[in-house]
């Protein structure tokens, strides 16, 4: 697995803790997700207990809670939807969401991410205005003195990713292609 210091912008206090979780060892992820998320974990259980000892569901399962947990400060825990939707993107499967408004699809789209931050995603969204309110893309790059700045993200800048939005309002422009291929964006929406 990758390390996250390398492809997420997060504090190094919370890519340290997110290391530990990467660290832990697929038998042991159980009882570390009991000591960590305590009541949080009892919604889940029953999902849990559902998924086969044998295979890669449970401990992707578990690291997922774990993770979102971390990057989230104890905010979130994914929910059995969100981690159901896991197991096909982990299998490097295509996989298609269809949720209604505010069901929790951009979790589906960060927890594959937070589990394999080396990867980069696809997300095919209908509306612009979705792009804009997952991506916000500020059109304008400012200059730093080691690179140009990448276009600003919100909803994925919480968890640390690095997103870019692409439509046909995107410029044509060879030196935002350049940033979008030189810098770690890991989603492309």
């Amino acid at each position: 697995m990758a390390t996250p210091s390398c492809y997420l912008q997060l504090p190094d206090a919370v890519q340290e803790k997110m290391q530990t979780i990467y660290d832990v060892p697929s038998p042991d992820l159980l009882v570390h997700a009991e000591a960590i998320l305590q009541d949080h974990l009892d919604p889940l259980r029953s999902f849990l207990a559902a998924l086969s000892p044998v295979g890669n569901e449970l401990p992707f399962a578990l690291r997922a809670m774990l993770l979102l947990y971390t990057v989230t400060n104890g905010a979130k825990i994914p929910r059995q939807m969100q981690l159901k939707s896991l197991f096909p993107v982990m299998a490097r499967l295509d996989s298609i969401i269809n949720a209604g408004t505010g069901s929790g699809k951009t979790i589906c789209m960060v927890l594959p991410v937070l589990l394999d931050p080396g990867t980069i995603t696809l997300i095919i969204s209908p509306l612009k205005r979705l792009q804009i309110n997952q991506v916000r893309l500020i059109l304008l790059f400012f200059k730093r003195t080691d690179s140009i700045m990448s276009p600003q993200v919100a909803e994925f800048a919480q968890y640390g990713i690095k997103a870019q939005c692409i439509n046909s309002d995107t410029p044509d422009d060879s030196e935002l292609w350049t940033v979008c291929f030189q810098t770690s964006f890991i989603i492309f929406v």
